[in-house]
């Protein structure tokens, strides 16, 4: 069971802030598949598409739970448990040999998390539902030699 975060206190002991809270053990499910690409046709034979040999999509779905505990939560960890929905594909050109670029995308679905923090009456009481959800684009660039 997680311990209560310990107030820091000012010079006429009221409180300051509090210490991170304790997270829990939380647990992750991933799961993705990367399609290799297309390896080309057998020995001198072509395809319509050749420029798109070297490429691989890929996609993917997890699910995260919060390491903060609804008990522990509040403003600055309004954290809550997630499920990631994610595409991306990795191209390696064939007229440059060594080089592969990956783009990425992944939509972070969050459950609603509610806030009922009293502090203290001289802070006053937070109560709420924060409404979260991320977007995360990447691009990479790698040279292999």
């Amino acid at each position: 069971m997680a311990s209560a975060p310990t107030p820091l206190t000012g010079s006429a002991s009221e409180t300051a802030c509090h210490v991170v809270p304790p997270l829990v053990d939380f647990h992750n499910a991933p799961a993705g598949l990367t399609y290799p690409g297309d390896p080309g046709f057998p020995k001198g034979q072509t395809g319509l598409n050749k420029q798109w040999w070297n490429l691989s999509p890929r996609g993917g779905v997890a699910w995260d739970q919060s390491p903060v505990s609804d008990q522990f939560r509040n403003a600055r960890i309004p954290d809550q448990d997630r499920t990631w929905l994610a595409i991306g594909a990795q191209w390696k050109p064939a007229s440059l040999s060594g080089v592969a670029i990956d783009v990425g995308y992944a939509h972070l679905f969050v459950k609603d998390a509610t806030i009922n923090d009293n502090q203290a009456p001289s802070n006053g009481i937070l109560r709420g539902t924060y409404n979260l959800s991320a977007d995360i684009f990447t691009v990479q660039f790698a040279y292999s030699f």
